[in-house]
């Protein structure tokens, strides 16, 4: 479909970056999954100037569990995950209602 649309195209994509986010190398794909899974990444697309989400997770998986895998965030005070976790929630509530 994308080679169907002239003009212009963007994509964003979310890549692990092992040594920065201090994760393990063969990680890579499970983080990226993790992000999506837990609502931090968003899926989404534009498409003829209408947007619209790609994958609703309806069961996503906790925000510290995204975290934990990565050394960048092990200095978070359980206050600030819990900040991030409403903050996701809030998000796919204004997005799903």
């Amino acid at each position: 479909m994308p080679l169907e649309i002239k003009g212009p195209a963007f994509i964003h994509v979310l890549a692990p970056c092992p040594s920065g986010w201090g994760t393990d190398t063969a990680k890579t794909v499970e983080m990226a999954r993790m992000a999506v899974e837990s609502g931090v990444w968003e899926l989404a697309e534009y498409e003829n100037g209408t947007y619209k989400v790609s994958k609703v997770i309806k069961n996503r998986k906790p925000v510290q569990e995204y975290l934990k895998g990565q050394g960048r965030y092990r200095h978070l005070p359980e206050q600030e995950i819990e900040k991030l976790q409403k903050q996701v929630d809030d998000h796919w509530a204004n997005i799903t209602n």
